[in-house]
């Protein structure tokens, strides 16, 4: 059976592309074509476009295990019905070591039992009821479900479109494929907004300041063991802090795209938005020291990438590899959070930029609008982005219990005995 796998590579302008290939190498044209004119053409980020086709490509593997063809099922077959789109919903709503499962077991969507609605909800069984299978998160089930009945809704749309043209009649196609993207899009689970007391978390100043001294290279509680690890790590940690970057876009810097004029560092990859941001006068002197100092002694062939974060031996750094590095500080330290990671630091910096709003003088201050455009070119959102709400909850939330303590001590009833 095929399986499939999403290739990206570096064009020669230095833009990232993605592709899904089956397992021989071979691109598919129909979800490539789809990523192109919905995704690409419409300035969406490859990040997007790679699990975009990531999905796509689970739904093949899907397809492909009940016998079928996706694109052909759809694009000249008898497309989905209300009952496929369920199975495939289900399947879905797997993670992968429960898809590989799946996929072992299955046959035919005929062999699938559903047993009770508890699998509805919280997974489906295989031919082996006995196997657990674990089930992802309600945002990214519903977020895959989606992409799945907006690809499907394209393969229907571009057909009603095709038939029309030729004189014969549509009606029946476009009931049949109503009803199937119907069935999966009310099969997305419902995502219920974070409660108040688990909004996203940054790091108080204190683990702040702690893990800055862990990270400063020749510290006596770093634990990593080169110095070029250690110049390396502090970089990035560094970056992190003052920019709030993601570990995506900090991975694809070149050693190009700091300007030591300007103290700013260009943020050429995004998940969402590319743009150049400020940095301290410290990072721009780290950024310097390391690439003088260090990267430049790896062999010029090996570094020849241009990437600024590598191993010591001149290889692009991966991306866990990036988590590597706040996974092995909280090991060695316990004492620091257990979501001291570079997520967390993107948070950090959305609670810094708060209290910097908080400590101008009001005739200075900036509107609300105007705070949150900054905050979302500064976070590579788009200007339409409501992103920066998520990430300043937590500093709201905090203003609002400091207000209400306050309030609660003034209304205190004084004490009889005095």
């Amino acid at each position: 059976m095929l399986s499939y796998h999403v290739r990206t590579f570096e064009a020669s302008d230095g833009a990232l592309l993605s592709v899904l290939v089956d397992n021989r190498g071979v691109p598919l044209f129909w979800p490539n074509a789809y990523a192109t004119i919905k995704y690409r053409d419409a300035g969406r980020s490859n990040f997007t476009i790679n699990k975009t086709l990531r999905t796509i490509g689970m739904a093949h593997q899907w397809a492909a295990s009940r016998g079928h063809e996706l694109d052909v099922w759809l694009s000249v077959g008898a497309f989905l019905n209300a009952d496929e789109a369920t199975d495939l919903a289900l399947y879905l709503r797997l993670d992968s070591d429960a898809q590989r499962l799946e996929l072992q077991f299955a046959t035919a969507p005929s062999i699938r039992t559903v047993y009770s609605a508890e699998q509805i909800r919280g997974g489906f069984k295989s031919i082996r009821p006995t196997k657990q299978q674990n089930v992802i998160s309600n945002e990214e089930a519903a977020s895959r479900i989606r992409c799945i009945a907006n690809y499907l809704a394209y393969h229907r749309n571009r057909r009603v479109g095709a038939i029309e043209r030729s004189l014969n009649s549509s009606d029946k196609f476009k009931e049949n494929a109503d009803a199937a993207i119907k069935t999966l899009r009310d099969l997305a689970p419902v995502v219920e907004s974070n409660d108040d007391e688990e909004c996203l978390m940054g790091l108080p100043k204190n683990q702040q300041l702690a893990a800055e001294k862990i990270f400063t290279p020749g510290s006596p509680e770093n634990p990593f063991t080169t110095a070029f690890l250690q110049h390396r790590n502090y970089l990035i940690w560094m970056l992190f802090k003052d920019t709030g970057m993601r570990r995506s876009e900090c991975r694809y810097i070149r050693v190009e795209d700091l300007d030591y004029s300007t103290n700013r560092v260009r943020i050429r990859v995004s998940k969402t938005r590319a743009r150049t941001v400020p940095i301290s006068k410290i990072c721009s002197k780290t950024f310097h020291d390391f690439i003088m100092n260090h990267w430049s002694k790896i062999p010029a062939q090996s570094r020849a990438h241009g990437y600024l974060f590598t191993t010591e031996a001149g290889n692009h750094l991966a991306l866990d590899s990036i988590n590597l590095i706040f996974r092995s500080i909280r090991k060695k330290y316990p004492n620091l959070p257990e979501f001291l990671s570079p997520h967390a630091m993107r948070r950090t910096w959305n609670d810094r930029f708060s209290e910097k709003i908080d400590a101008q003088a009001s005739n200075k201050r900036m509107s609300i609008e105007e705070e949150k455009q900054t905050r979302n070119r500064l976070m590579g959102w788009s200007a339409r982005s409501n992103m920066s709400v998520r990430y300043s909850k937590r500093h709201t939330r905090k203003k609002s219990d400091e207000i209400a303590e306050e309030l609660a001590n003034d209304i205190a009833p004084v004490d009889r005995d005095e």
